[in-house]
């Protein structure tokens, strides 16, 4: 090879190297622009779908909450609706239970009436028959235990007032005397000898009492009721002595 065509050779070669180092760092500015265009159009693809479903999720949250708001009035209105039927329907109740309550008792009195009459009740010789209940008055003195204790072994009770009628009853039947009858206090509490409740609404007290008085020698307090001749209760002293009533079951021939 000459001298002249290596020299040109030479210079060629300097050349495509200069040029071929120029070029290059262009390459890695393009693709990093074609980049950027990219991520701005995904970006914004992106956002037109979080739009798209932001507005299609707020026109059914919009509708679901009239929808919401309309079943709570219907229930507000429903839920008052029922619970006026239902007071109605307790008070229609109450009045039919009552009603019904008072015809039963009716009828089951005049049943029961007609019941005992049908099997021709009975008392032992020297017992008296009232009120589904035979009496016999002993005039004997006892104090209330030894009355008490008498009664039993004639397989009876101190007699036991349960309505105003038996208690007009026993006043006949006594003579008005002053008598024992089978209430007396027991740890404080008033009950009947034979187990009967003791109601506060049907108890014939003589006004402003019992007072629960007290023997000023020996101590004893009033624990046990007579009968006085007005039918009135009065409390006493248990050692007390007085006549007084027994009460059994009839019998039935």
């Amino acid at each position: 090879m000459s001298e002249n065509e290596y020299q040109n050779a030479k210079s060629l070669h300097l050349n495509t190297v200069t040029d071929f180092r120029k070029k290059k760092p262009l390459q890695p500015q393009s693709q990093q622009q074609s980049f950027y265009v990219l991520y701005g159009l995904v970006a914004l693809c992106v956002g037109l779908l979080l739009m798209t479903a932001m507005i299609s999720a707020l026109v059914p949250y919009h509708k679901l909450k009239q929808m919401n708001q309309k079943l709570e009035f219907m229930f507000i209105n429903m839920n008052v609706s029922v619970n006026a039927q239902m007071e109605f329907i307790s008070q229609e109740g109450r009045l039919q239970h009552d009603n019904l309550k008072s015809t039963l008792e009716r009828i089951s009195g005049w049943a029961f009436k007609q019941l005992v009459k049908s099997l021709d009740p009975i008392c032992e010789q020297g017992w008296s028959y009232s009120h589904l209940s035979c009496y016999r008055y002993f005039k004997d003195n006892k104090s209330f235990n030894n009355s008490k204790t008498f009664c039993e072994s004639k397989n009876s009770h101190l007699v036991v007032i349960n309505s105003a009628a038996e208690k007009e009853y026993i006043v006949e039947f006594t003579g008005n005397e002053i008598n024992w009858i089978g209430l007396s206090k027991e740890n404080g509490d008033w009950k009947w000898v034979d187990g009967t409740r003791y109601d506060l609404n049907q108890t014939y007290w003589v006004p402003g009492q019992p007072d629960n008085g007290r023997d000023q020698k020996t101590g004893e307090v009033e624990s046990c009721a007579t009968f006085r001749q007005n039918g009135l209760w009065n409390d006493a002293l248990c050692s007390n002595h007085c006549p007084f009533v027994c009460e059994k079951d009839i019998l039935y021939r």
